[in-house]
C-alpha cells in the first residue's frame, strides 16, 4: 500500500466519514486520483477480508474494522513511513543501533532515494538543533548524534512513542530487531516490579516502558551514561520502592550504575498506573493541599460547585504522583490526546488553565498545557460520573477497552453509553485485563486492535458527534440488522442546501448530529453542546439603561428570565437575598457582574440575560456597566456561555464599546462579531 493510500485510510477512519471534496483537498489531489486510490484501498481491504470504504452522495464512510489493515499482520518492509515518521525512525536507528549508519544504510532500510534520505537528515538536524543536539558524519563511523545524553533520551522517548502509537507492538518490535534479548529482560523486570509494588501499569505505558527502557540498556552498554549530578541533590528517587525493586533478582538492572538505576526508576515512577502507593507523607500533604486550592479556584472561575470533591481530589492525587516526577525532572508527557482535548473541551480546558496557579506553586514551575489537558479530562470525567443516570436492564452486554488510563477510558465509556443507551456496559478494562475477562458479553469497543471471540469495533479515544453517528449506524446494522445508512447530517445538509442558504454549515452539522444522537439525559461536560452566549441571547433578553441602582438592575435581569420561564419567582427571591450584600466573587475583571445560583438548590433552565448601564451601577464600591445573569440546569451546561462571558470581560475596550451602544440589536450584532470565529 502506498504512503498516500495509507494516510487516506487513516484519515477516513479517524473521522468516521469525510466528503470527497474535503479529502481530496487534504491530500492536494484531484477527485479522479482520489477515487482511484480508494479503489486500490478497497482491493487491499478485500484481500484482508475487511469491509470496503463506502461512497454515498459525495461522502466516504469507513468501518472501525478497517483499522486492522493499518496495524495487524503488517510487516516492517511493507510500510512506507511518512516524512515525520522517518525522522523518528532515523533517531531510533542512530541512538540504538550497534551498526554504523551510512547514507546507503538509510536508503535501504527506509526504502527511499538518496535525495529523500538527505532531505530527511536535514529535517532531523533542524529538529534536534532546537535541543542543542547535532548530527555529524564521520567517514569511519557514519552518522551519529552528539549532545547532552538526557536530551538525546528525551528525543528517543518521543520517537519510540510516536512509532508505537501509529503502528503498535508488532512493528515497533520488528523495528527494534536486535534488542530482542533486552526486550525479554525488561518485560520480566517490569512484571516483577508490578508484583513487588502490587500495581498494574496502564497498557499504553506498560508496552512503552518495555521498548524505551530496553533502549536505555542498549545505550548504557555502549557507554552512553547520563550525568549523575541530576540526581545527587535529589535523594527522593532512591527512597522509592520503585528504585528498590530494581535490586530484586540478578539481571542487567542490578548491574546498572547508580545514576542509571535512578533514571530507570524515574521512568517507572512517571508511568501511569491504575493505583499506586502514595508519596512520602510531607509531599502527599502538600500536594493534596495544592490540588484542593486548585479545585476551589476552579469552582470560582467556572462558577459551579463540584460534587463529591474529595473523591475527585483522590483521583487527582493519584494522577499527580507520577506527574510529580515527570514535571520535576522535565520528562515530556506525550499526551497524544492533547489537540482533541483542547478542541472538544475548549471551555472546560480554559477554566482549568486559569486555575492551576496553586499547582504551579507546588511544583515551583509552570506546568505544561499538556498536563493541564490531563487535568481537564479528570474534571470532565468527574462531571460525567456525577450525572450518570441509572441503567436499566439491557440485552446487549458491552466491554470497553482503553490502554490510556482510567480517566480517558471513563470518558470514552460515557460517550459510548450515550451513543448506545439500550446496551449494558461493564466497567472499562485494560487490554491485559481483558485476556482474563470471563463475564458474558456481546460486543467489544477498543481503542486499539485486539484479539477476541466477539465482535470488536476499533474507536477513537474521544468520539465526535459524527463518530458517534457513524458508529451507531454500523453497530445497529450488525446487531439488529437495521440499516440507517445514508441518514446523516451530511445527507441532510445536502438536501437543505438545495432549498435554503446555509449561514454556518459547521454549526448546522453539529446541531443536526446532536439531534440524531440526542437522548433524555442531563448534559454533562463531555456532551454539552457548543452553544455559547450568542445562541442563548436575543433582543428580548438584552436591556439598556442610562442609570440604575444595583438591586433594580439585578431585578430587571431576573425578570427577563422569569418572563421566559427560565427561572421562577422562588429563584428571583433567592437571588435578591443572595446578592443584596454585593459579594466580590462574581465580578469578572472589574468589568462584568455575573450573579448565579446553585442548580442543585434552585431549579433553573439554561439561559442568560444582559443589562447594560451606560453610567454604571455601584457594586461593592466600584462602578460596573455590564450585568449578566446566568442560569444553568446542571454543573456543566453553562460552561461555553461562561467561557464567552470571560472572553468579553478580559477585553476592556470591547466592554467600553458595548456600554456606548443604544439598541439591543446593536448589542447582539457587536457580540456576534466579537465571539464568532474569525
Amino acid at each position: 500500500m502506498s504512503d498516500r493510500k495509507h494516510e487516506i485510510l487513516r484519515k477516513i477512519i479517524q473521522n468516521g466519514s469525510m466528503t470527497q471534496t474535503a479529502l481530496a483537498a487534504d491530500f492536494n489531489i484531484t477527485n479522479r486520483r482520489l477515487v482511484y486510490d480508494i479503489e486500490q484501498l478497497n482491493e487491499d481491504l478485500a484481500n484482508h477480508h475487511l469491509p470496503s470504504i463506502e461512497f454515498k452522495r459525495g461522502i466516504f464512510y469507513s468501518s472501525p474494522e478497517q483499522d486492522q489493515l493499518l496495524k495487524v499482520n503488517r510487516k516492517l518492509n511493507e510500510i512506507i513511513f511518512s516524512p515525520e515518521e522517518r525522522v523518528c525512525v532515523l533517531q531510533i536507528m542512530l541512538l540504538t543501533s550497534d551498526d554504523d549508519i551510512f547514507l546507503k544504510t538509510i536508503e535501504i532500510d527506509l526504502k527511499i532515494s538518496k535525495n529523500t534520505a538527505l532531505g530527511d537528515l536535514k529535517r532531523l538536524k533542524d529538529y534536534l538543533s532546537k535541543d542543542e543536539l547535532t548530527v555529524r558524519f564521520e567517514r569511519k563511523y557514519g552518522y551519529q548524534i552528539y549532545g547532552d545524553e538526557w536530551s538525546q533520551r528525551v528525543k528517543l522517548m518521543q520517537a519510540i512513542s510516536m512509532i508505537y502509537k501509529h503502528y503498535g507492538e508488532q512493528i515497533t518490535t520488528e523495528l527494534l530487531g536486535k534488542w530482542h534479548s533486552y526486550l525479554d529482560i525488561t518485560r520480566s523486570k517490569i512484571q516483577s516490579v508490578e508484583s513487588y509494588l502490587d500495581i498494574k501499569y496502564t497498557d499504553e505505558d506498560y508496552y512503552f516502558l518495555i521498548y524505551f527502557i530496553s533502549a536505555i540498556l542498549v545505550r548504557v552498554k555502549r557507554g552512553s551514561l547520563i550525568n549523575g549530578d541530576r540526581f545527587d541533590d535529589q535523594p527522593d528517587i532512591e527512597q522509592t520502592r520503585e528504585y528498590q525493586a530494581l535490586y530484586i533478582g540478578n539481571d542487567e538492572f542490578t548491574q546498572l550504575p547508580k545514576q542509571e538505576k535512578a533514571y530507570v526508576a524515574l521512568n517507572l515512577l512517571s508511568a501511569g498506573v491504575r493505583s499506586r502507593s502514595e508519596l512520602n507523607d510531607e509531599l502527599s500533604i502538600r500536594l493534596s493541599n495544592a490540588l484542593w486550592e486548585f479545585l476551589t479556584e476552579f469552582e470560582a472561575k467556572a462558577m459551579l460547585v463540584l460534587p463529591d470533591k474529595k473523591r475527585l481530589l483522590i483521583k487527582l492525587v493519584d494522577h499527580f504522583i507520577p506527574a510529580y516526577y515527570r514535571i520535576k525532572y522535565h520528562i515530556p508527557s506525550n499526551n497524544v490526546l492533547y489537540n482533541k482535548i483542547k478542541s472538544k473541551y475548549e471551555a472546560l480546558h480554559d477554566f482549568v488553565r486559569q486555575s492551576v496557579s496553586p499547582i504551579n506553586k507546588f511544583f515551583g514551575t509552570e506546568i505544561s498545557d499538556e498536563e493541564v489537558a490531563y487535568i481537564t479530562l479528570f474534571i470532565g470525567g468527574h462531571l460525567v460520573d456525577n450525572h450518570q443516570p441509572s441503567v436499566g436492564q439491557k440485552i446487549i452486554k458491552v466491554v470497553v477497552l482503553c490502554p490510556n488510563g482510567v480517566s480517558i477510558s471513563h470518558i470514552l465509556a460515557e460517550s459510548l453509553k450515550k451513543t448506545f443507551p439500550e446496551f449494558m456496559f461493564y466497567p472499562p478494562s485494560s487490554i491485559r485485563e481483558y485476556s482474563n475477562f470471563i463475564m458474558p458479553h456481546d460486543i467489544v469497543f477498543s481503542t486499539v486492535p485486539v484479539e477476541s471471540g466477539k465482535k470488536v469495533y476499533v474507536v477513537n479515544e474521544i468520539l465526535s458527534k459524527t463518530d458517534q453517528i457513524n458508529l451507531r449506524e454500523q453497530v445497529l446494522q450488525d446487531v439488529f440488522k437495521v440499516n440507517f445508512k445514508g441518514f446523516s447530517a451530511d445527507g441532510l445538509i445536502s438536501v437543505i442546501r438545495k432549498y435554503a442558504s446555509i449561514k454556518n454549515e459547521k454549526k448546522l452539522k453539529d446541531a443536526l448530529n446532536g439531534l440524531l444522537i440526542s437522548d433524555a439525559r442531563v448534559r454533562s461536560a463531555e456532551t454539552a453542546n457548543k452553544n455559547g452566549l450568542i445562541e442563548q441571547l436575543d433582543t428580548g433578553l438584552i436591556s439598556l439603561r442610562k442609570v440604575g441602582a444595583w438591586m433594580d438592575v439585578l431585578n430587571q435581569a431576573c425578570e427577563m428570565l422569569v418572563h421566559r420561564g427560565i427561572v421562577d419567582k422562588q429563584y428571583r427571591d433567592a437571588l435578591l437575598r443572595e446578592y443584596h450584600d454585593q459579594p466580590n466573587y462574581v465580578v469578572l475583571n472589574q468589568n462584568i457582574i455575573l450573579p448565579h445560583l446553585d442548580p442543585d438548590i434552585y431549579t433553573q433552565k439554561l439561559g442568560v440575560s444582559l443589562v447594560i448601564v451606560r453610567n454604571g451601577t455601584t457594586y461593592s464600591s466600584r462602578r460596573v456597566k455590564i450585568v449578566v445573569l446566568l442560569a444553568t440546569p446542571d454543573k456543566a451546561s453553562h460552561l461555553n456561555i461562561l467561557y464567552d462571558i470571560n472572553q468579553i470581560a478580559q477585553n476592556n475596550q470591547f466592554v467600553k464599546d458595548l456600554a456606548n451602544l443604544e439598541q439591543p440589536e446593536e448589542v447582539l450584532q457587536a457580540l456576534t462579531n466579537f465571539l464568532e470565529p474569525k
